[in-house]
C-alpha cells in the first residue's frame, strides 16, 4: 500500500479510507515481533496448546487477524496471552498466508468472511467449541481468498 495524500504519507492513519482516492498505508506489525514484544514484556502463556492441523490453520488465522486489530498492544494481555498460544500451535519459521486478507486490496472480500475470520481465531484459542466439519468449511473458504 501507498499513500495517494501528501499530508497523509508516511503517517498512521485513525480512520483509513478503503475507498475513494485518498488514503494511506496502515502500519502493520509482524507476527514474529509481535510474538517478541509480548514475551519481553513479560507476558507468559497460560493455556493449554493442543497440536493438530485445524488448530495450526485456525492459529495462522487467528494471529493475522489479531495482529491487524491490536497492533502490537503488548499492554493487552488477551492479545499477548492469544498470540503465545497460536504461535506453539503454529510452529516455528511457518509462513502466514493469511496476512492477505487484511490488506486494502483485500478489504472487501474480507469483510463478507468476518464471521469465519472470527470463528477461527474463537477454535484457535478454545473459546468455541464449534464442530469442526463448519470451522473446516470456514477454513476452506479463507484458503481459497488467499489463493
Amino acid at each position: 500500500m501507498s499513500c495517494k495524500s501528501k499530508t497523509a504519507k508516511g503517517k498512521i492513519c485513525k480512520n483509513i479510507k478503503t475507498t475513494g482516492s485518498d488514503y494511506c498505508h496502515v502500519h502493520k506489525t509482524s507476527i514474529s515481533k509481535a510474538i517478541g514484544d509480548c514475551k519481553k514484556a513479560g507476558h507468559k502463556l497460560d493455556r493449554k496448546i493442543i497440536m493438530s492441523p485445524l488448530k495450526k490453520e485456525t492459529s495462522l488465522i487467528g494471529s493475522a487477524y489479531l495482529t491487524y486489530i491490536y497492533q502490537n498492544d503488548i499492554k493487552n494481555p488477551h492479545y499477548c496471552e492469544s498470540m503465545l498460544l497460536m504461535s506453539k500451535q503454529i510452529g516455528e519459521n511457518t509462513k502466514n498466508p493469511y496476512v492477505h486478507l487484511f490488506t486494502v486490496a483485500k478489504a472487501k472480500e474480507t469483510i463478507n468472511v468476518l464471521e469465519d475470520i472470527q470463528l477461527c481465531f474463537d477454535y484457535s484459542i478454545g473459546r468455541t467449541k464449534a464442530p469442526a466439519t463448519l470451522v473446516k468449511n470456514s477454513v476452506n473458504k479463507l484458503k481459497k481468498l488467499v489463493g
